[in-house]
């Protein structure tokens, strides 16, 4: 084998290999995030739903915290495109504040959930704006 040959598999394999670790391309990075963004979001809305007409169930309220707290863990570890990082605070926050609201709707704290609700609202309307302004267009589930 001529070296050229050689350097030539050494260049195509040094490429493969570069591939596996690359970073994702932001084009990745935003199909990636949005997909998850509307999963969550897709969640809190329709918990959100029908907790607020079942808030004395603690039964439901302890299992939909349980999917709340993981919804959280998953939502710290979502990696926004830069197009989309202005964004990315506000989800945490209206993940956050969901499990608290559930957190004390499952303790029976019609209060305190009530306060907690109030802000994953303004939050959820926050994003919605900030999205507008963005010009970005983040289709969500239908029923």
């Amino acid at each position: 084998m001529s070296q050229n040959k050689i350097l030539f598999f050494i260049f195509i394999f040094f490429l493969f290999i570069k591939g596996l670790y690359a970073k994702p391309s932001q084009i990745v990075l935003k199909r990636r995030y949005i997909n998850q963004y509307v999963l969550i979001m897709d969640w809190i809305v329709r918990a959100d739903s029908w907790i607020v007409t079942h808030y004395n169930d603690t039964n439901l309220c302890r299992f939909a915290h349980s999917i709340s707290e993981l919804l959280v863990e998953l939502a710290r570890k979502m990696i926004p495109p830069d197009s989309l990082k202005p964004i990315h605070p506000h989800l945490l926050i209206i993940v956050e504040n969901m499990e608290r609201s559930l957190y004390y709707c499952a303790q029976g704290e019609k209060k305190k959930y009530l306060k907690f609700r109030r802000i994953v609202l303004e939050e959820q309307k926050i994003i919605d704006q900030l999205l507008i302004d963005l010009h970005i267009n983040i289709p969500m589930i239908e029923e």
